[in-house]
């Protein structure tokens, strides 16, 4: 997410994100107002993501704290 809003707010490429985060970092207290919230006709609708994982090795600890957040908040939302 970082990334892609550096990109975009530096460039003229656009990206699909949350309505909610376009409009914060649209607005001069968020990246000084260097990215523009396009009008789309239709929702864009974004399916659920995948992680890849090493077989061949164990987790960080900090990987596997990321991983837990990611599945209690997953679990929470079902």
């Amino acid at each position: 997410m970082l990334l892609t809003l550096g990109i975009i707010s530096d460039t003229n490429a656009i990206a699909p994100v949350a309505r909610s985060v376009a409009e914060f970092y649209s607005r001069r207290s968020g990246l000084g107002g260097n990215i523009a919230v396009l009008d789309m006709a239709d929702e864009i609708a974004i399916s659920p993501y995948s992680i890849v994982l090493p077989s061949n090795s164990e987790l960080s600890p900090a990987a596997r704290r990321v991983l837990t957040a990611l599945d209690l908040e997953h679990n929470r939302a079902c």
